[in-house]
């Protein structure tokens, strides 16, 4: 009983999707047409960039290239910069989640041994906001971007031309924000501080490589140049031949929470009266319904 709760608080959205996809069932049995209702597209991908992402986390790639900007860096207000900035546009590629959970923790390990404890807070808040606004440009930013761009059917192109006036304001008032980072002219040991930390194995390039094209394939997948199924197939084969637990660590919560949401929302427009409230609230009113929606059952679920 005791896991069965702990399930539940780590898992809320995950249970509250499919809670209202059982629910659903009694008002629309199980049919053929469940098969139609999920998104595999969205779900095939979304598995493999984040297999993708989990292979190049373990490889140290991320960190790599921090470093390697790192190293240039003369006092704090460059370090902070840097260290906000590599949120800001690798979240557009790696998704928001990955840069965070990269990034953050090179944060601290670097601003410790530079002995600028002092800015671990500013710092860490604004990696925050810049890996969520940033990952807002691209397709493949984040879970919602990625399903929204796939029904909307628009072009790559429209989708980012959307996206980028939201994205350029962002940027400029990260850039406000760690300008005023206190002492931000005070110099700082960056490099020195690099070499105590490790970043990864520069033997395994060949898989690198391998990663990267697979990273394309999908983006070209995405940019619907060609079947989706063709890196989700790639993927799994080259991860099972080189690094197979990194198929089982891939966060399979977030696409059963998307299975959940799809039922219930392809069950709900067979149901006329359900149907017609749920439009009668959002029609004209997206924008804000999403923002209240999302406070309360996050950014994923509000999109779907």
């Amino acid at each position: 009983m005791t896991q069965t709760i702990s399930f539940i608080k780590r898992n809320v959205v995950l249970v509250g999707a499919w809670i209202l996809a059982i629910v659903s069932m009694f008002m629309v049995p199980p049919n053929k047409n469940y098969v139609d209702y999920i998104d595999w597209k969205t779900l095939g991908l979304l598995w493999s960039l984040m297999v993708i992402m989990l292979v190049f986390q373990k490889q140290g790639v991320f960190e790599q290239i921090g470093e390697r900007l790192l190293r240039h860096t003369k006092n704090a207000g460059q370090l902070s910069a840097v260290l906000i900035l590599l949120c800001f546009f690798m979240g557009m590629f790696i998704t928001n989640d990955v840069a965070l959970l990269t990034f953050v923790p090179f944060a601290i390990m670097l601003l410790t041994a530079c002995n600028r404890e002092d800015l671990l807070i500013p710092v860490i808040v604004l990696q925050t906001v810049a890996a969520n606004l940033g990952s807002m440009l691209l397709q493949v930013g984040n879970p919602q971007n990625l399903y929204l761009y796939g029904i909307s059917r628009m072009s790559a192109v429209d989708f980012v031309q959307i996206m980028f006036p939201y994205s350029l304001v962002s940027l400029g008032l990260i850039i406000l924000c760690f300008v005023m980072i206190k002492d931000h002219k005070m110099p700082v040991a960056s490099e020195s501080a690099l070499k105590e930390i490790s970043t990864g194995d520069d033997s395994i390039w060949e898989w690198k490589v391998a990663y990267l094209c697979l990273f394309i394939l999908c983006l070209t997948s995405v940019a619907r140049l060609i079947p989706w199924y063709i890196p989700v197939f790639a993927v799994l084969i080259i991860t099972l031949l080189y690094s197979w637990h990194s198929i089982l660590e891939a966060d399979y919560s977030l696409l059963m929470t998307f299975m959940g949401f799809f039922i219930f929302t392809g069950n709900m427009t067979h149901v006329q009266v359900v149907s017609r409230i749920l439009e009668s609230v959002v029609e004209g009113k997206e924008v804000i319904v999403a923002i209240i929606a999302s406070q309360f059952i996050s950014n994923v679920p509000a999109a779907l």
